[in-house]
């Protein structure tokens, strides 16, 4: 059956009306992809920001004074959430709306960040490490070093998260678990969590893997794919990790969800107990995405590296499949289609790295300009902002390591824009 939309006026605009098109890209806006409905003022002061117009699917409108389920989907198969995961999901992909601004810039986080950044994959080293030899884990430390990653988050979230893309060789799990949990605390912080949740989120993200201490070496650094048997020995680090944390003082409950629902997928196909859809709580789909894109985009012995831009058409190909699709689209508002840190092509032929998401236009970060057109090193590197450069634009994301750019050998600090 057709859906029948009706033009509106965004001064026509009242709380209820569910919003299904824009007159503009959905990239180009802070807004929730796939529509959503329009539950505030604040929410219709930001569309009279962005837009002259927008599309109304009528038959999608709540009655905004009555408690009632809500559709957040934009087919025959919507998808249905109670009044129990209103908090936990829809208002907070509704705060998507508001912009933060960063306390520091780029520059003045960036050395900061190196710090934290450093200091909380040593931590970690050294849990693992310990948990290695049968001691138990030391929560307390974890919590002290996750708060100090939100804090720099905070702060300016392009700084550490283009840290986090520098990727290494070695100490996967290490840095796998940090920023796994910098991944979710920008998931988290564009969904609204409060400060509580996001530290809980942030630490269950950063525990995800912690039962790999139990796995043995010969399985977890197999180059190649997995045995039958392989695989089922290494789908035992869920069983592990609760069991590791079970053993220490009593572990938060969103902590203890994220590990237990890291791996089941929206199609079922997941471990350990076929979840789908609506039975996998929020913080386990947060897990669970932050923890396929932080590994897809790093160096893994058995799985090759991908690019940023890969990774994220690859998690949107797998939309409603393996993620839900809404979980997967506010993922990308909260990172952008060019994450910080990802080297780009422009459409001069000119190659760059992104420094800082544009929270306006998802397509128009800023840029630090490292090749001219020719693919020659820049003697001086330049910021491009993308939204002033009417005629430059990104033409396609790179491969980490192309034109033998390695972002970590330059001193990216920040120039002022053109």
């Amino acid at each position: 059956m057709r859906i029948e939309l009706v033009k509106k006026s965004v001064d026509k605009l009242k709380l209820g009306m569910f919003v299904s098109k824009l007159d503009r890209p959905w990239l180009e806006t802070p807004f929730l992809i796939q529509g959503f409905p329009i539950r505030t003022e604040k929410d219709i002061n930001a569309l009279k920001n962005y837009c002259s117009h927008v599309y109304i699917d009528v038959e999608k409108n709540i009655n905004h004074d009555r408690d009632e389920k809500i559709s957040i989907g934009t087919s025959s198969k919507s998808f249905i959430l109670t009044q129990s995961h209103k908090k936990n999901f829809v208002e907070k992909f509704n705060t998507s709306t508001t912009i933060q601004k960063d306390k520091l810039t780029f520059t003045e986080e960036l050395p900061k960040a190196k710090i934290t950044l450093e200091s909380s994959n040593n931590l970690v080293r050294d849990v693992i490490v310990r948990l290695k030899t049968d001691k138990k884990i030391n929560l307390a430390s974890l919590e002290e070093t996750s708060k100090s990653l939100l804090e720099s988050v905070s702060r300016n979230s392009d700084a550490i998260t283009w840290l986090c893309l520098m990727k290494y060789k070695d100490d996967y799990i290490y840095r796998h678990s940090v920023s796994s949990s910098i991944y979710a605390f920008l998931l988290g912080k564009h969904l609204g969590f409060d400060l509580y949740e996001l530290q809980m989120i942030g630490l269950g993200a950063m525990l995800l893997d912690i039962g790999k201490t139990k796995i043995p070496d010969k399985i977890l650094n197999k180059e190649g794919s997995l045995t039958k048997t392989e695989m089922a020995v290494m789908r035992k680090h869920v069983e592990c990790g609760l069991k590791i944390l079970d053993k220490g003082k009593q572990i938060n409950p969103i902590v203890r969800t994220m590990v237990e629902t890291h791996h089941e997928r929206h199609d079922g196909s997941g471990y350990p107990n076929n979840l789908t859809g609506d039975s996998i709580p929020i913080y386990g789909k947060i897990a669970g995405i932050v923890d396929s894109f932080d590994a897809m985009t790093s160096n893994r012995p058995y799985a090759r590296q991908l690019s940023t831009y890969d990774c994220l058409r690859k998690l949107t190909k797998q939309s409603n499949k393996l993620f839900q699709k809404e979980v997967v689209e506010q993922f990308i508002q909260a990172i952008g289609f060019f994450p910080t840190g990802t080297l780009v092509e422009l459409n001069d032929g000119s190659v760059g790295v992104v420094v800082r998401q544009n929270s306006k236009s998802k397509l128009k970060p800023d840029i630090i300009i490292l090749l001219d057109s020719e693919k020659k090193l820049k003697e001086e590197f330049i910021t491009i902002n993308l939204e002033k450069k009417k005629s430059i634009w990104i033409n396609k994301g790179l491969e980490p390591g192309s034109y033998d750019i390695d972002p970590t050998e330059f001193f990216l600090s920040e120039p002022s824009c053109e």
